[in-house]
């Protein structure tokens, strides 16, 4: 599936979970523990978005790339991966490995190229 359709794909799914609710077999996981995922806007379905959540399991080099797009000022374009590895001091196949791991996960997306990133937002929470 090309990346223009998985992101307006995963923009619709956000958009109908937070005006119409959840999918009824995620209700009751949404509902239990106190209503959690819901204060939080759901973030957790969809992969964390703004609010900087990230699944268990992210491997270091992905956290570092997510918090460095989540936290440095940029255009609608993103980082590029030289910019990233430069503010991280790593090397740039790590930056590559930890990118690949968060497309996989849909909490980034590819802008301008292939090795341009921006956080996918899921909403402003």
């Amino acid at each position: 599936m090309n990346e223009i359709s998985y992101h307006l794909l995963e923009a619709t799914a956000v958009h109908l979970h937070f005006t119409r609710g959840p999918v009824a077999g995620k209700a009751g996981a949404a509902q239990s523990g106190g209503g959690g995922a819901q204060q939080n806007g759901g973030a957790a379905d969809f992969g964390g978005g703004a609010n900087g959540a990230l699944p268990p399991g992210t491997s270091l080099a992905a956290r570092k790339v997510y918090n460095i797009l989540l936290n440095t000022p940029q255009s609608n374009e993103g980082l590029h991966m030289h910019d990233i590895a430069t503010r991280l001091q790593m090397d740039t196949s790590e930056v590559g490995k930890g990118s690949d791991e968060l497309l996989e996960q849909g909490l980034i997306y590819t802008t301008v190229d292939d090795h341009t990133w921006a956080i996918l937002n899921t909403g402003n929470f």
